[in-house]
């Protein structure tokens, strides 16, 4: 392999997700994730390796840190060019030319092609034109800008005629049957292209026109897996100019709900593909916007996938919102019956706030949680359920958070097993496992009121507590 230059590696670093390189137990923090070392030779249990948002990584318990190729080469015993090709060929860079291109750039190819056919199809099929303009409501405009096609006329022997039956079968367009004969994936069903951040074609979510509760075949029907679409990682809707420019994201549950949400004027509306939201797709909007709205359908399976969703973005430190949707509506549907979807956004709960009404007896760590992480969501927190008794505690912990951030220069006076002492304008300070407890004011000898102090925390008479 030739020497790989700057450009190259940026473009395979651009390519790839930090889950796949450094597995799923990472926790996201403010800058980056952390994790368990998992190193050769280093068997510390504590998080002490940080990953940042370029991949690169430190360990700050075995003082090792570089890029992806370095760890890649430490973790699995690889020379640097192995390492380029395993990392390479995992972002699906291909590498082996003098010019760097996509290794499935033939299905790219495939899946605009099809994409084609569709819109064609479309254009001639008066009933789907009149499911789409009556009853989805969507303007010409809407059609064209989210390339939404009809499958209609089968589309395999023409495929047949340009590419190689493996390559349309890897492309997930085509399907043998078990005669061997080969069929088309999609068929009668309104084509909602998956488009990329770069407008490239993932794959396709195809809707039923004419799906009932007794239906024996699915309303959605995806794409299959392929090595260009994973549904853990793929978001219906990306628009990241419009996510960038309005500074946060929407995050819906259907296809349909991100149609009508962009034609009214919510162009960074996205929707998972029949998934539950991901770490994945949390990532993926993180690159683009620091906050994001759920609006999460109206019902019993929608309040169960908005309480698991909100989790997992709040533990991944996305700021945001839950827009509560009112009983049997979504966005979609909410819209095309002539309300004011904007008007919601102003009663939109914080997700610290829903997780603390969810689990009141959290309360006290979301508080924690939330003091770590910067005051816009404390102030958004407390606008929502700020009582006199949320006001009172958030002060003690903003109060002890301040204390310990003061004092961490200061000298200890007294110390005895995992408490420690410190004097500070007039007032004794007690810090247990460097965790402040309590303070009191000076009133004889430093050291003897320090004594007499953790004689109080031993008997568990306490002394008088931090405001």
């Amino acid at each position: 392999m030739k020497t790989i230059d700057r450009e190259i590696k940026q473009t395979i670093i651009d390519s790839l997700d930090v889950y796949d390189i450094y597995g799923s137990s990472i926790k996201r923090v403010s800058q980056g994730w952390k994790a368990v070392c998992s190193l050769p030779k280093h068997t510390e249990k504590t998080a002490s390796f940080h990953i940042y948002d370029n991949l690169s990584f430190n360990c700050f318990g075995c003082n090792t840190g570089g890029d992806v190729f370095k760890f890649i080469m430490l973790r699995d015993g690889l020379s640097f060019p192995d390492a380029v090709n395993y990392v390479a060929n995992m972002a699906g860079v291909d590498i082996s030319t003098d010019r760097v291109v996509r290794k499935y750039e033939f299905i790219y190819e495939i899946n605009k092609y099809v994409t084609e056919f569709y819109q064609a199809q479309l254009a001639k099929t008066p009933v789907a034109l009149d499911y789409l303009h009556t009853t989805r409501g969507y303007t010409d405009d809407t059609i064209k800008k989210f390339r939404l096609g009809y499958a209609n006329t089968s589309i395999n022997k023409i495929l047949l005629e340009k590419y190689r039956l493996e390559d349309l079968l890897l492309a997930g367009v085509v399907k043998k049957k078990d005669s061997n004969e080969i069929r088309d994936f999609f068929y009668k069903r309104i084509m909602f292209p998956i488009i990329a951040g770069n407008g490239d074609i993932l794959g396709f979510s195809g809707r039923s026109m004419d799906y009932t509760k007794e239906s024996l075949y699915p309303k959605y029907l995806n794409s299959p897996e392929t090595p260009i679409f994973k549904k853990k990682k793929a978001l219906y809707g990306l628009n990241v100019a419009a996510i960038r420019t309005m500074g946060f994201a929407n995050i819906v549950e259907g296809n349909p709900d991100v149609c009508m949400c962009d034609q009214n004027g919510y162009p960074n509306t996205v929707a998972p593909l029949g998934t539950a939201l991901t770490p994945y797709h949390i990532e993926i909007l993180r690159k683009y916007c620091p906050y994001s709205y759920l609006v999460f359908d109206g019902d019993a399976a929608g309040d169960n996938a908005s309480l698991k969703s909100v989790r997992l973005l709040y533990d991944s430190w996305m700021g945001g919102a839950i827009i509560t949707m009112p009983e049997g509506h979504d966005p979609d549907s909410y819209i095309r019956e002539g309300n004011d979807f904007g008007a919601m956004f102003a009663d939109a709960m914080p997700y610290g706030a829903y997780l603390a009404e969810k689990f009141p007896g959290l309360r006290s760590m979301i508080y924690r949680q939330l003091l770590k992480r910067n005051h816009f969501e404390a102030a958004e927190f407390l606008s929502h359920i700020g009582s006199s008794k949320e006001m009172k505690m958030f002060e003690d912990l903003s109060a002890r958070k301040a204390i310990i951030s003061i004092l961490e220069d200061v000298a200890t006076i007294y110390e005895k097993d995992s408490i420690t002492i410190k004097k500070f304008n007039g007032y004794l300070y007690l810090f247990m496992d460097k965790r402040f407890l309590v303070h009191s004011k000076l009133e004889e000898d430093p050291i003897d009121q320090s004594k007499k102090m953790i004689n109080k925390i031993i008997y568990n008479q306490q002394p008088q507590a931090a405001a």
